[in-house]
């Protein structure tokens, strides 16, 4: 089985970003992953994503693939992008 997931390098404090792309079509949410270090000066936002019932779940689209997120979590990453893009 093939992973999204590139190998992260705990000395120099990886870890992984997920970047909400824009898109016309706002049922569907469309993200990539980039990898970061924690050493270097990096501005992100943080969000939980182990939110709500994890029986419940919609998709959004990663690096490409279809992946599983719970409800309240696609509604997160949709309001994010939403207001991003009226920015």
């Amino acid at each position: 089985m093939l992973t999204i997931y590139a190998p992260l390098n705990r000395e120099r404090k990886e870890i992984r970003l997920l970047r909400i792309l824009p898109s016309s079509d706002e049922l569907e949410t469309k993200c990539s992953l980039k990898t970061v270090s924690l050493l270097d000066q990096s501005d992100f936002e943080a969000l939980s994503y182990c939110w709500g019932d994890p029986s419940v779940t919609t998709q959004i689209t990663l690096c490409g693939r279809e992946v599983s997120v719970t409800l309240n979590l696609g509604h997160a990453l949709k309001q994010f992008r939403e207001s991003a893009q009226t920015a």
